[in-house]
């Protein structure tokens, strides 16, 4: 039988996805941040966007790299382990950061952070509003040397 927190937090994933993929048909960030829609349909985002997922596992990001639509927008980054603690850091260059929420802060001018790690079975999501290569490392509480790293390229 599941723990009535990892049953707390599947629940909560599943209401996020679900709530971004059908409820609000513009790519957004509408739990963390309100956007303007129609700056959003003026640059040509379709209405049909879908979420990515990436999930960490103890050994790894899956997938690690992978490239997105830029109206497909939000990015779920998934804690599938048991026990780990992570942060999760991205880099934005010179490309404007969204959905800097209550989840995450922006430590200097591109590079966003987790404010604090976040545990197993929980999740971060980020916008990525954008055409570009977002390198980001997720690092360990667990073992400080491991850091795991990929890249968003969205076209």
């Amino acid at each position: 039988m599941k723990s009535p927190q990892l049953m707390r937090s599947s629940i909560s994933l599943f209401i996020a996805i679900y709530t971004i993929t059908f409820i609000y048909p513009h790519p957004t960030c509408y739990a963390l941040e309100a956007h303007n829609h129609e700056e959003e349909q003026q640059a040509g985002l379709a209405s049909d966007a879908r979420p990515q997922i990436v999930k960490i596992l103890s050994n790894g990001v899956v997938p690690a790299n992978f490239t997105m639509q830029r109206s497909d927008s939000v990015v779920f980054f998934y804690n599938t382990t048991n026990e780990d603690l992570l942060t999760l850091e991205i880099d934005f260059g010179s490309s404007s950061v969204h959905c800097s929420g209550a989840l995450r802060v922006v430590k200097e001018p591109g590079l966003s952070r987790t404010r604090k790690p976040f545990g197993p079975k929980e999740f971060v999501s980020t916008c990525f509003h954008e055409k570009g290569a977002y390198p980001y490392k997720i690092f360990s509480s667990l073992d400080k040397n491991r850091t795991f790293t990929g890249t968003v390229t969205v076209e």
